[in-house]
């Protein structure tokens, strides 16, 4: 087994530890750095450099997990088939359905991270990496630095 399926398989049963009886708590994950020189987690931003990076199934858990917190701004309890069906997505106790997954990815790229009683789900996003940003098409990568300074001089 590789180190990335290793590290994806335990991030999926870490994932599963924080269900219990289909329940999560979904607790705002607050990072004074990176809100000082990210992007909020819902801006167009994380949804034009992070989508090729984390993909659409997990950015879309994301924003939908993140999004709750207008209204519930110290977490909430989620009741995770729900969740899961509300993007589309098929839950059934274990690792090995395609929310757990899309969560473990989430987790893989350091966007969300099991504490002891919930998944902690960023606020705002850093700036995408250079070895991710390598891996995007030349015309995205090429817009980054564009787009980061624009909004950078309108704030």
């Amino acid at each position: 087994m590789s180190k990335v399926s290793s590290r994806r398989t335990t991030e999926a049963h870490a994932v599963h530890r924080l269900i219990h009886h289909g329940r999560m708590m979904i607790t705002p994950w607050h990072d004074d750095a990176v809100s000082r020189e990210g992007f909020p987690t819902l801006s167009r931003y994380v949804e034009w450099y992070w989508l090729p990076i984390l993909g659409p199934t997990a950015l879309l858990a994301l924003r939908r997990m993140a999004s709750a917190f207008e209204w519930y701004s110290n977490g909430y309890e989620s009741h995770v088939e729900e969740l899961a069906s509300s993007l589309g997505l098929s839950y059934t106790d274990g690792t090995h359905n395609p929310f757990t997954r899309a969560v473990s990815r989430l987790m893989y790229f350091g966007v969300v991270r099991g504490t002891s009683h919930s998944l902690a789900v960023r606020t705002h996003l850093p700036i995408v990496a250079p070895a991710h940003l390598a891996r995007l098409h030349p015309g995205l990568r090429a817009s980054h630095d564009v787009f980061v300074s624009a909004e950078r001089a309108s704030s």
